[in-house]
């Protein structure tokens, strides 16, 4: 009976266990069919807006033509790199280390995702996102860099799409067009020439392995950026590649072991980095993006010269025009042509492919002109003459150095200007105000940020300013104060030659013809003696200004800027890098080896005898010099001030002196003390070094002239022996010879009585 119910009892509970498993199977398919359901409703719902678009994908065929002035068109080496130019050994690198399940997926690997999601869970984070190479085409193409769940579904969707729309090597060859691979560098072809100076054809595996490395991360696997963490990712990437079995052990070894090697030089084609800028012009001009602007089959005619192009590429190609720093590595190099008239680009080459537009750099003294100078010619606040003490200065904490550490003492603007004085520019910067400084900077396209709103601008501390707007602001010098926006496109048609786009000058007037010119005439004087100086003796009429950016053990950026009455010019020598092993030289600055390469560069311009036309409202006007100098007064010159003393100087009528200077016309002299001690007679007279003095002893009979003096400074001390005398007095005679050799004298100065007490050595008098 007992054995009977224990059976019932085990028939019962496996009946109850089959009944839960039942329910428990029903539950779980109800909850999982919901989940999906309810998955699939979020997954349609959050993707719904998500559109495919074929356009943002990269493109092989580049149908945009480009033309020069000439209407020539221009050759443009495209950096799209076909499936066939890419190395086996790069392809399957990227394949390694990226999605080794490439060839087998349909865009999205389900086994990477649940290995990204369980990493997730385990970190609390969206840190590994199980991207396939198709999503991250998608994702570089289409998306945003933001982790988030919508942007993972949106990738899912266009990732399918894609798949059933082009061949896997079709998906492969995008992306690794596409991908960045750090320092500014998009695509294979760009990696392999930035980083080895090489064409895809000529890598090796350990270089393949390299760049495929980089991907993961460019800030932190470029070898540019690390060179133990590259090798380190490189040598997985290789391991990886002998475990898919695209190479063999010994392949690996060998690679594994190789070093590293950057090469620095790499210098683009020709036009490279001129067509880069222009696509990026244009996108801005039709609201497009440059992918768009370069397969929309656009005719875009530019500025170019021919003859210009050429002679930077040469001029910036040449290693003699640089100057190899203590690693031997050699700067970079970049330079603009604008043309003064047209204010279109002539020539621009740079030795990295760069958009000029997107590169920039602290412009160094090259922005006191425009910075300082001009707002402060422009509010009457200085003229070339103003008296400026050049010397170490605590500006609030602020403590500018000049080069060299060295100073002045009281100088005036236009000597500041040439010599280049920090300390002057600093002073002329409080003196117009950040206000007025920023008003006049913002009419010439170089607004003011927030973070340069202090004294540091003045010499060139500035934020997001390309050099292309820097000559912009320079042209306005040139061009009798008008400006407008330099440019490399003139006209844009579209594929059905329908004109889009005309280049139109603003011709705004900034600056008056008379500042102009004064601010002109000064940057001349640059040229002549100053620090632009390897200019000098050219064919055509040359103002400059030089600038150096660095710090004690080396400098990071080097220019100079010139323009003749024809065309604006600026040459670049620098790093990008910021790395110390590729900072320049100390010698390499902007009055040495980057104005090496100006003079090349200007020297090829068509030999005229133009100049900047002095206009009327600009007086040349003659000052006395040694009132500047000595007594930091601004003073007209009289007829009677010496030849060596009178400077011409240039004035506007609101800044011309309204006085004469005394210094040669009714001067005299000023005896500061004077005393007899026994037979000796001492006076000190306070001097000026363009005056002779007479000292003339007088007993009451007889005048003699006991001592002339010439060419003294501050202070005179004479002493005089009397031996047969009772009393003396003494005449100081001031004179000086004019311009014209005749002897000037002045007011003579006539001492009281001394008495001489020859028998007694302690008596003595003052008068």
């Amino acid at each position: 009976m007992t054995l009977n119910r224990h059976i019932i009892l085990k028939n019962q509970h496996t009946y109850n266990m089959k009944k839960v498993i039942k329910i428990t199977a029903f539950i779980l398919f109800i909850t999982t069919a919901l989940t999906v359901v309810g998955a699939t409703i979020y997954y349609a719902s959050i993707t719904k807006n998500v559109t495919f678009d074929n356009t943002l994908l990269p493109k092989q065929s580049v149908n945009c033509i480009f033309l020069d002035s000439l209407n020539n068109k221009i050759e443009y080496d495209n950096d799209y790199a076909t499936f066939d130019e890419i190395p086996k050994n790069l392809k399957n690198a990227v394949i390694s280390i990226e999605d080794k399940r490439f060839y087998k997926h349909n865009g999205v690997d389900l086994i990477r995702i649940f290995g990204a999601l369980k990493n997730d869970i385990k970190k609390g984070a969206l840190v590994e996102g199980g991207s396939t190479i198709t999503q991250q085409l998608i994702k570089n193409s289409h998306l945003s860099q933001e982790k988030s769940i919508k942007r993972k579904l949106s990738e899912i969707k266009l990732a399918k799409i894609i798949e059933k729309n082009y061949t896997k090597d079709e998906i492969l060859t995008m992306y690794l067009n596409l991908a960045y691979f750090g320092h500014g560098n998009y695509g294979v072809k760009e990696a392999a020439k930035s980083l080895f100076n090489k064409n895809l054809s000529d890598l090796t595996l350990s270089e393949c392995a390299t760049i495929a490395a980089i991907l993961k991360n460019p800030s932190k696997y470029s070898p540019k950026s690390n060179i133990d963490y590259s090798t380190e990712r490189r040598n997985l990437v290789l391991s990886l590649m002998e475990k898919e079995g695209y190479i063999s052990a010994s392949e690996r070894a060998t690679a594994q072991n190789d070093k590293i090697s950057i090469n620095n030089n790499a210098i683009y084609s020709n036009t490279k980095s001129y067509i880069f800028s222009v696509i990026y012009e244009a996108s801005q001009i039709l609201n497009l993006t440059e992918e768009e602007v370069t397969i929309g089959g656009y005719k875009i005619k530019t500025y170019l010269s021919p003859e210009v192009q050429e002679n930077l590429t040469l001029t910036l190609s040449n290693p003699d025009y640089y100057c190899l720093n203590e690693f031997g590595v050699r700067a970079e190099g970049l330079s603009i042509v604008v043309d003064n008239k047209t204010l279109g680009v002539k020539g621009y080459f740079s030795t990295k492919k760069r958009n000029i537009y997107e590169f920039y750099r602290n412009y160094g003294s090259t922005a006191k002109p425009v910075y300082v100078y001009a707002p402060a010619l422009k509010n009457n606040i200085i003229s070339p003459a103003t008296p400026v003490l050049d010397e170490k200065t605590d500006f609030m904490g602020y403590i500018p150095k000049n080069y060299n550490d060295s100073y002045l003492g009281w100088t005036d603007v236009r000597t500041a200007i040439i010599t280049s004085s920090n300390v002057a520019a600093v002073k002329t910067y409080n003196a117009v105000g950040i206000d007025k400084i920023s008003e006049y900077v913002a009419s010439v396209g170089l607004p003011l940020e927030n973070e340069d709103n202090n004294a540091t601008v003045a010499l060139g501390n500035v934020h997001k300013r390309n050099m292309l707007s820097l000559i912009g602001a320079y042209t306005v010098f040139a061009n009798e104060g008008e400006y407008s926006t330099p440019s490399f496109i003139d006209e844009i048609y579209d594929k059905n030659g329908k004109l889009l786009y005309k280049k139109q000058l603003e011709n705004k007037k900034i600056l008056s013809s008379a500042d102009a010119y004064i601010m002109t005439d000064m940057l001349m004087d640059s040229v002549n003696f100053g620090t632009a100086k390897g200019l000098k003796n050219l064919d055509v009429t040359v103002a400059a200004k030089t600038g150096t950016v660095g710090n004690d053990k080396s400098n990071s950026d080097a220019y100079c800027i010139a323009y003749t009455p024809n065309n604006t010019y600026l040459v670049w020598h620098g790093d990008s890098t910021g790395k110390p092993e590729n900072q320049m030289s100390l010698k390499e600055t902007g009055g040495s080896f980057a104005t090496r390469s100006m003079r090349e560069i200007i020297k090829c311009e068509e030999v005229n005898k133009l100049t900047f036309s002095c206009p009327n409202s600009v007086y040349k006007i003659n000052i006395d010099g040694y009132a500047l100098k000595n007594k930091q007064i601004v003073a007209l010159s009289t007829e009677n001030t010496p030849k060596q003393y009178i400077k011409q100087e240039l004035f506007k009528k609101e800044t011309m002196p309204k006085f004469y200077s005394s210094c040669f016309d009714g001067f005299g002299v000023n005896v500061i003390d004077g005393k007899a001690m026994g037979n000796i007679v001492n006076l000190k007279i306070s001097a000026e070094d363009y005056l002779y003095y007479d000292v003339i002893r007088y007993n009451g009979v007889d005048e003699i002239t006991v001592k002339t003096y010439s060419n003294q400074k501050t202070q005179i001390s004479f002493y005089d022996a009397i031996y047969k005398d009772k009393f003396v007095k003494y005449y100081i005679k001031p004179y000086f010879y004019n311009q014209n050799g005749i002897k000037i004298v002045g007011n003579c100065y006539e001492t009281n009585w001394f008495y001489i007490d020859i028998e007694d050595d302690n008596f003595f008098y003052e008068y």
